[in-house]
């Protein structure tokens, strides 16, 4: 995904990525991940849990951990991992509603600052309009979908008329 690429260029770093926060379920998904292997695509966090789900309950504009790996509030679902180093988080919101979460993460030793967490944060403005562009994006691609089903359904039944019974045009 062009976000966590372009964060993770600006800060200069190895990897990152995002996730996208479900109210609902009160669960963050990695959705977006640049550098990083795409097993961890699709992994879910509470609220809570780990420095994405803290960060979606506080309000903090950043938070910033040095090893991930030894870190005692390290999320269960990376135990045994070392899929972090250094890591820095941004909250992603709209409307002030936390959307996901933007990550930055780079090897163990390099200090991110809070001069960085500042820059992702102007950073992570625009990264969630590009988000919710392409919410609204693959909405209207499914709304077209169902429409266009309608209208085929629509034209089936149109061509029945006077063909078949009432009950069978209730069918279709």
């Amino acid at each position: 995904m062009l976000l966590s690429n372009t964060a993770v260029e600006l800060l200069a770093a190895r990897l990152g990525g995002v996730y996208e926060y479900d109210p609902g379920h009160d669960e963050l998904t990695i959705t977006a991940v640049y550098g990083q292997s795409e097993e961890v695509l699709g992994k879910t966090l509470k609220a809570g849990e780990g420095m994405a789900g803290r960060l979606v309950q506080s309000n903090e504009p950043f938070t910033i951990v040095d090893d991930y790996s030894i870190w005692p509030d390290k999320a269960r679902i990376f135990d045994g991992q070392q899929v972090f180093g250094t890591v820095i988080e941004v909250p992603l919101k709209w409307q002030d509603q936390v959307i996901g979460v933007l990550y930055v993460d780079d090897a163990v030793g390099r200090k991110f600052t809070s001069e960085d967490g500042k820059l992702l944060r102007l950073f992570a403005d625009h990264a969630t309009i590009s988000l919710i562009n392409a919410r609204l994006i693959a909405k209207d691609a499914a709304k077209f979908r169902r429409l266009e089903r309608l209208s085929k359904a629509s034209n089936e039944i149109m061509n029945q008329l006077g063909n078949v019974s009432l009950d069978d045009l209730l069918n279709l």
